[in-house]
Parts: C-alpha cells; sequence; structure tokens
C-alpha cells in the first residue's frame, strides 16, 4: 500500500517505475509522480533520485545532451504492476524496451552504454 505522505514510500515508487522502465529522464520521472497524483514532490525530485543514487538503487548517465536514470535494481520488486503474478514486470520492460528502440534511439544507446559501464 502506498502512503502518498511518506516520502519513503514515494522514493521507492521512483526506484520502481524506473525498475520497470528501465531508464527516464527527470521530467518522465515527474510525469510518474503527477500520474499517482503525487506531484507536490517533484519540486524535490532531484534530492529524491539523487539519494537513491547514493543508496546504490538507481544510476544515472549523460548520454549526448541528455541525462537519464538506470535502475540498478536487477529485479528486485517493490512495486506489483500487475494481477497476474508470473512475469508481468518483465512484459512490462519489453515493452518499454521495444518502444525506445522504435521511438526513443538516444535512450537505448544511454542505456546499453549505462550497462556497458556498470556491469
Amino acid at each position: 500500500m502506498l502512503l502518498s505522505d511518506d516520502v519513503g514510500h514515494v522514493m521507492l515508487l521512483l526506484a520502481s517505475s524506473l525498475n520497470l522502465m528501465q531508464i527516464a529522464t527527470v521530467e518522465e520521472l515527474r510525469l510518474v509522480l503527477d500520474l499517482f497524483n503525487l506531484n507536490k514532490y517533484a519540486k524535490d525530485i532531484s534530492r529524491y533520485l539523487n539519494l537513491l543514487k547514493a543508496l546504490g538503487l538507481i544510476g544515472y548517465i549523460r548520454y549526448g545532451n541528455s541525462e537519464f536514470f538506470v535502475s540498478k535494481l536487477n529485479g528486485e520488486e517493490w512495486v506489483k504492476w500487475s494481477y497476474q503474478e508470473k512475469n508481468s514486470d518483465f512484459l512490462w520492460n519489453a515493452r518499454f524496451v521495444d518502444f525506445y528502440g522504435k521511438h526513443q534511439e538516444n535512450k537505448v544507446k544511454a542505456w546499453r552504454a549505462f550497462q556497458k559501464n556498470n556491469y
């Protein structure tokens, strides 16, 4: 259960959303907060992302003129995104990666560069 008044829960939601999306910009993560009606936390999102980065839960890569945040959870889940227990997050991950490959090539290149440099 997401407690919207708990900053820790909001940060875990950001980390889990990033785990699902694989790679995202700050603006995309602000949109996640907005979709959950948590836009009151958007002004402090940089602070939350820096803390998650310091904890080793997410990574950061600058690729070209863009800045991206990348999940480092390696399959660890705090949020279930489906009623189906089996492989639901994997299917969502594949959809995001497929979309990026067709519409946001720069994002795919940044994600691959991060993977190459960190694993």
